[in-house]
């Protein structure tokens, strides 16, 4: 690794980049979501169901509100997924080495994956890293200067990839919630369309009893 800020400078930039192309990806999938719902709201004046009654369409109405919940439900869990992306949370390297989180020891694991037998001062792994970086600090001991700025070397470097894997691991939950809630939605709706559309009932006719023929 080198120490100048150039290349560390560049990395960040890389990172941000692919930071808000994730973003915007998200921001479209809420916009599309929105739509959605907006668009269900508009066209259920164009169905049947205020003519639906629980003597008569007992079945049939119960099967529209089921059909509306189950897809509501979908595109909430899309779009709560979705802005989880677009939320911008301030990470340190505190947390990154620390937080006992399930995203975050993803992140913590696959950067010190990437570092194994490379990070300052031969620690193990950013926990015990802060530590001694903490502790050098505290000292303000001339003799750690070498290592202090090592450490903010890696620092600059090793922030904006956890901050991208960290938006990578939510952008990918928001995928699978795409992928689950997706065909969800559409079984939910088509069934609230069946629903609060019933057929038209068709009265009998019965053929007139005499027919006379006129000549």
């Amino acid at each position: 690794m080198s120490d100048g800020s150039g290349e560390s400078s560049s990395l960040a930039g890389a990172y941000a980049t692919a930071n808000a192309s994730l973003r915007e990806t998200a921001k479209w999938l809420v916009g599309g979501v929105v739509g959605a719902s907006a668009a269900i709201f508009a066209g259920s004046s164009l169905t049947k169901l205020g003519s639906l009654n629980v003597e008569t369409h007992a079945g049939r109405l119960a099967i529209a509100i089921g059909g509306a919940a189950l897809g509501f439900v979908a595109l909430g869990l899309i779009l709560m997924r979705a802005i989880s992306v677009l939320q911008i949370e301030p990470l340190t390297i505190e947390a990154v080495a620390s937080d006992n989180g399930k995203a975050i020891a993803d992140v913590r694991k696959k950067i010190e994956t990437h570092y194994r037998g490379m990070l300052p001062g031969k620690a193990k792994s950013l926990k015990e890293l802060v530590q001694m970086a903490t502790k050098k600090w505290e000292k303000r001991d001339p003799k750690d200067l070498p290592f202090v700025k090592e450490y903010l070397a890696y620092h600059r470097e090793i922030m904006p990839q956890a901050s991208f894997f960290l938006l990578q691991s939510r952008f990918r939950k928001t995928v699978h919630a795409l992928w689950i809630g997706g065909p969800l939605a559409i079984v939910g709706f088509g069934l609230f369309a069946w629903a609060a559309n019933p057929p038209e009932d068709k009265l009998a006719t019965k053929p007139p009893a005499v027919q006379i023929t006129l000549p």
